[in-house]
């Protein structure tokens, strides 16, 4: 991921914070990437609670 496509998601003008974004692994950028689209996504079952997800994994 190049630091301008970094600014442009993140929408960081400064090219040092951009840099800090450099330094993480790819499967955790993938991660932020994935989080991001979730949380756009209307058709991602939402969650109150933690109590709620535990709920919904022991059924």
């Amino acid at each position: 991921m190049s630091k301008a496509s970094i600014q442009k998601e993140v929408g960081v003008g400064v090219s040092e914070t951009a840099e800090q974004f450099m330094q993480y692994k790819s499967d955790v950028l993938e991660a932020m990437e994935e989080a991001k689209r979730i949380t756009h996504d209307s058709n991602e079952k939402r969650y109150n609670s933690f109590q709620e997800v535990v709920n919904d994994i022991d059924q």
